[in-house]
């Protein structure tokens, strides 16, 4: 599978029609939860825990270790997984984003 970004128009139509399922990380280091300030909607300003989209074909397992080295550059072993949730935004970068967090 080639990973490209998807041109903005098609991004929109899928944004409208399909929930967008990806995994958050609650990384505990020595000093406490690894978070981040988000630069991009949603939650544009704010503090976040890593996270990132499941990709086609991958594992949420796969994801979470995918994302923890891409976002944080760690290995990461997967403690415990607190479930889903689903979190609805109304800023995001296409309107109308839903955003299920897995782990």
């Amino acid at each position: 599978m080639t990973e490209a970004w998807i041109p903005d128009d098609e991004w929109r139509t899928i944004v409208a029609n399909v929930p967008i399922v990806s995994v958050d990380l609650l990384i505990r280091t020595d000093d406490g939860l690894l978070f981040g300030k988000r630069t991009n909607e949603p939650a544009k300003g704010y503090w976040f825990p890593p996270g990132g989209r499941v990709r086609k074909f991958e594992t949420r397992e796969e994801a979470v270790h995918r994302v923890a080295r891409e976002e944080c550059g760690l290995k990461m072993e997967i403690v415990e997984s607190l479930g889903a949730f689903e979190h609805v935004y109304e800023t995001a970068d296409a309107s109308d984003v839903t955003a299920n967090t897995i782990w």
